[in-house]
């Protein structure tokens, strides 16, 4: 329940934020679980709750709450590999004749298909929330490919999702602003670990972590050019989190001072203390958006 990544998106255009029709929409497209014969399965289901009643959307200060879950069948291609070669030797021994590359692209497909019912599964869980106030998306997922594709999955489900990633100033410029003049916005601070990047060649990369980076060591790398590709923070007492050069963040953690707020709302099942853990982080990223986006939106408007 509480989010680890953010990868943040403005709805630009305009956008129907009924919940009642947002919930019929979402369960047309109700999680199944997936058949035998196919490799992965995608579909809705309750953030918050096992039953089948539960709904698809959890409401809470203004928000909206979605999960969207991927079941995948694990094959390796180690394994199809294996028995390909396998079945190759075999048929190239009984029939005393060199098997063609058509004749094995074929026995590949014939061997995914034997082996796909009884491959493992895996199965993902990926919750966004839903600002209809500021009109936002706001997804836990650890890469920008995998935010795409839950948008597209969402976007397919409610026929149209109009919305872009959040318009900044850049990010890579302002950290390594912050870095070198050792001079962070209000409420932010700098943490432990960054990565730098060699602005003028390709692939060359500092990663420091558990350190201080506001030594004489990181600010030589800075004169020599290189940009702040990654940088940890401090927000407030609530939040630890790594801010990224595509304006995502990852590896948020939690206070023992925020984590105790949702500890100290008396529940009386798993599903009040998901809905009061849910509350509380949602607040506290409410909060830290508005200082976030109010320096990088600032700071674009100044540049304007």
């Amino acid at each position: 329940m509480w989010f680890k990544n953010l990868h943040i998106y403005d709805f630009v255009d305009e956008f129907d934020f009924n919940i009642e029709q947002l919930e019929t929409n979402l369960q047309h497209m109700h999680f199944k679980p997936c058949a035998s014969i196919l490799p992965m399965s995608s579909g809705w289901k309750a953030p918050i709750g096992d039953d089948e009643e539960s709904p698809l959307i959890h409401s809470a200060n203004g928000l909206m709450l979605i999960c969207l879950r991927i079941e995948e069948k694990l094959l390796p291609a180690t394994v199809i590999r294996d028995h390909l070669h396998e079945k190759v030797i075999k048929l190239q021994a009984d029939q005393g004749r060199k098997i063609s590359s058509k004749e094995k692209l074929a026995l590949k497909d014939e061997i995914y298909s034997t082996l796909l019912p009884r491959a493992f599964s895996k199965n993902t869980e990926i919750l966004a929330i839903i600002d209809p106030e500021n009109q936002r998306l706001i997804i836990d997922v650890s890469s920008r490919t995998k935010a795409e594709d839950f948008i597209n999955f969402l976007r397919k489900t409610l026929g149209s999702l109009p919305v872009a990633l959040v318009e900044t100033v850049s990010p890579g410029r302002l950290m390594t602003k912050w870095l070198k003049e050792q001079q962070t916005p209000r409420n932010f601070s700098i943490a432990e670990s960054c990565m730098l990047v060699d602005s003028k060649l390709e692939g060359s990369t500092v990663r420091c972590s558990k350190q201080d980076l506001l030594t004489p060591n990181i600010q030589a790398f800075l004169a020599d050019g290189m940009v702040v590709s990654q940088i940890q923070l401090q927000w407030k007492e609530h939040l630890q989190l790594t801010l990224k050069d595509d304006f995502s963040v990852s590896g948020i953690k939690y206070t023992d001072a925020v984590q105790d707020l949702a500890a100290d709302i008396h529940t009386e099942n798993k599903e009040q203390q998901l809905d009061a853990s849910f509350f509380i982080m949602s607040q506290t990223l409410q909060e830290f958006l508005v200082d976030l986006l109010e320096v990088f939106q600032k700071s674009e408007k100044a540049e304007d």
